[in-house]
């Protein structure tokens, strides 16, 4: 099941060169003959915009449903600034959609939420799985909205301060937040449910020939709570902004301290597979 939204020309003919050349200068596109692939490593989200040259340069928007909410967020200003240049109408066959008229983002995210939430319900109340990852929409969209901006972040502060991404894992019970914190390295760490310490110069055991990965331990939030926590926290971003020369001798003896603890690779989820716990809720079937 996917959603739908169909684009074409209202003043000209938009050539392939033109919708090629479009894409092509915008980041995470991949084109691939007349298709232009959307897929952004940080937060997950992808979709794509085929070419028709056969309809008079008509473009047909496509995104799967059964995904976490932040995928029509992201969506949104890409088509929006797509039809505005090359003023472009659109058609939203979408049951409550938009129809045939103008654009909005407004729109086209309620339209979205209308299928999606479908999507859910006509999946959700026939499978069989027992087993669903799900993380409360506040969550998901926190976790999006600081993996979307924190390239621009990084490129703000430069080599001065690590920006990690915020990655989602299988818990015991739960979908969990983890972040990656190499070698006590200056960072703008967000609240995560656990920390990633990678150790490499911090290393406690040397390194054997063959050695392809850096010493690592997993711990929670409240084992690292205290120092961290005493740095100042950066409401914009919603991090805390651990800055320093040299790391600090607390925090590397505490690091230096921990056993190894390597997490299992085939915990980590992608993005794409944790859905949004109320519509979950909402229709899972009992038992």
């Amino acid at each position: 099941m996917s959603y739908d939204l169909f684009l074409k020309p209202e003043s000209q003919t938009l050539s392939q060169e033109q919708f090629t050349g479009w894409f092509e200068s915008r980041p995470n596109y991949t084109i691939q003959q007349q298709q232009a692939w959307y897929e952004n490593d940080d937060t997950g989200v992808y979709f794509s915009f085929d070419y028709d040259s056969e309809q008079g340069g008509s473009v047909a928007f496509n995104m799967n449903y059964l995904r976490p909410h932040i995928f029509g967020l992201e969506a949104a200003p890409e088509l929006a600034a797509f039809i505005a240049a090359f003023d472009l109408s659109i058609d939203d066959p979408q049951v409550g959609g938009m129809g045939e008229g103008p654009f909005s983002e407004e729109g086209f995210v309620k339209s979205w939420n209308g299928g999606n939430r479908f999507g859910y319900q006509s999946i959700l109340t026939t499978d069989e799985t027992n087993e669903i990852p799900v993380r409360s929409t506040a969550d998901i969209e926190r976790t999006w909205r600081w993996n979307r901006h924190r390239n621009t972040l990084q490129a703000a502060v430069g080599d001065v301060m690590w920006i990690p991404r915020i990655m989602l894992m299988q818990g015991t019970s739960s979908v969990i937040t983890v972040a990656v914190w190499p070698d006590a390295c200056p960072i703008m760490l967000p609240r995560v449910d656990r920390i990633i310490l990678l150790r490499e110069m911090l290393a406690v055991h040397p390194r054997k020939p063959g050695d392809e990965e850096s010493e690592a331990t997993i711990v929670d939030w409240s084992r690292l709570a205290d120092l961290v926590e005493s740095y100042p926290h950066d409401p914009e971003h919603g991090c805390y902004c651990l800055e320093y020369d040299v790391s600090p001798e607390a925090l590397v003896c505490l690091i230096q301290s921990l056993p190894i603890d390597t997490p299992d690779r085939d915990k980590f989820l992608s993005p794409d597979s944790v859905l949004n716990a109320e519509l979950v809720a909402e229709f899972r079937r009992p038992g």
